[in-house]
């Protein structure tokens, strides 16, 4: 004897645990993406505290310098390197007003 008789109602059953599947690996992807870059971005932070980098740093220094970080290895190339720009952008802005 099954919980679920009927194969239409199995089915649908189904369907609906594989939709309701899909969207719960879908929020935890996201989760763990918005993890990541909040990571970084405070990665970028220490290091612009630190003085490891400067406005002046090129980013591929900056990735020649700390590819074996595995905070930098979270995210994707391209949004990378538009966070440190973003970041060092904002740097830039702060010491041009200073001067």
């Amino acid at each position: 004897m099954t919980a679920i008789p009927s194969i239409k109602e199995r089915r649908a059953a189904f369907e609906q645990y594989c939709k309701n599947r899909v969207q719960e690996e879908r929020a935890e992807k996201k989760q763990l993406q918005e993890g990541a870059r909040d990571r970084f971005t405070h990665f970028l932070k220490d290091c612009l505290k630190s003085g490891a980098i400067t406005y002046k740093t090129p980013y591929e220094d900056f990735v020649r310098k700390y590819r074996d970080d595995p905070r930098t290895k979270l995210l994707d190339l391209k949004e990378r390197e538009a966070l440190f720009k973003e970041s060092v952008s904002g740097l830039k802005e702060k010491e041009v007003e200073s001067e």
